[in-house]
């Protein structure tokens, strides 16, 4: 899955549109977190609610995020 838009923002939480790479599909993720671990390891393993299909599965290059927001900081 390859986040698409994102919205509604408090701090480090938000809501991301995702779009399957295999079939094309759009879903709504309404639990993402803005770290490199969510984007390096949980958005390509998500997998796609039609197909099953996920960016590790169909070994594509996963996408490439920078935080919002500095690591470093405390929220």
């Amino acid at each position: 899955m390859r986040i698409t838009k994102t919205y509604n923002w408090s701090r480090r939480d938000f809501c991301a549109s995702m779009e399957c790479e295999s079939c094309k599909r759009t879903q709504e993720n309404d639990s993402c977190y803005d770290d490199e671990n969510y984007y390096d390891n949980v958005v390509p393993n998500i997998k796609c609610k039609k197909c099953g299909e996920s960016t590790n599965s169909l070994g594509l290059e996963k996408q490439n995020i920078s935080t919002r927001y500095n690591p470093n900081t405390i929220m």
